[in-house]
């Protein structure tokens, strides 16, 4: 069954499988998790995408994703990139190729990862 997504309740903590638009956004700590972030309305929008719940991520749980993804500009990924290209390298070219061909942003191990829009242009954090 594919991962449902819903809002997050605070857009500077969004949880594993949640959503949020705002001026800034912030994940919770990735550990093996990705983000999809983008400008829409110019605000940027986050969702939090982990590698596994209570199986390993899957092509069904990306096209969950994407209906929240509509209308972004500067798409972009950003989070443990590795942890996906290593362990499920077939639904990461999915994404990204449904995405077509979206920015990748930072990639660094654990950590809080986030975004903002400054002068119309997406900004990447890693604190």
């Amino acid at each position: 069954m594919p991962y449902v997504f819903s809002q997050a309740a605070n857009p500077l903590a969004i949880a594993e499988c949640e959503y949020a638009s705002a001026a800034e956004i912030r994940f919770s700590s990735f550990t093996s998790c990705i983000g999809i972030v983008g400008i829409r309305n110019g605000e940027v929008f986050g969702i939090h995408l982990p590698l596994a719940v209570d199986d390993f991520v899957t092509n069904a749980d990306i096209d969950a994703a994407l209906v929240h993804c509509q209308g972004l500009a500067q798409t972009t990924i950003t989070g443990v990139i590795g942890a996906w290209t290593s362990s499920r390298p077939t639904v990461y070219a999915y994404l990204v190729a449904q995405l077509g061909n979206p920015a990748i942003g930072v990639d660094h191990d654990e950590g809080v990862y986030g975004a903002r829009v400054n002068n119309g242009n997406l900004v990447l954090s890693y604190p």
